[in-house]
């Protein structure tokens, strides 16, 4: 059951990134288009918020799993990509975040 919900957290994750990184993406190109005189409402600080608070998702999700990882009733196989999968969550928000 812990299992599941580790496996759960880090879906919801992946998904609510993905809608925060294509954020990013059209506050880019709003940027852009502000420079040929379109109107554009800077909400920087609130995707700022956004990807802070994903990281620490990220961070307090591999805590738990590493909390997990102790117990002797894991099924290793059912979460062996897990770490993998956070690092790279991770990485590509500071990648993509970078503005």
């Amino acid at each position: 059951k812990r299992n599941y919900s580790i496996l759960e957290a880090v879906r919801s994750l992946e998904q609510v990134q993905g809608l925060v990184l294509n954020m990013i993406q059209d506050w880019k190109r709003r940027l852009q288009l502000s420079g040929n005189g379109a109107y554009f409402e800077d909400n920087l600080g609130s995707l700022q918020e956004w990807c802070d608070k994903l990281a620490g998702m990220n961070c307090q999700i591999q805590q738990e799993l590493g909390l997990i990882s102790t117990c002797e009733d894991i099924a290793s196989d059912q979460i062996s990509g897990v770490p993998d999968k956070l690092s790279s969550l991770l990485n590509n928000l500071v990648r993509r975040h970078n503005l």
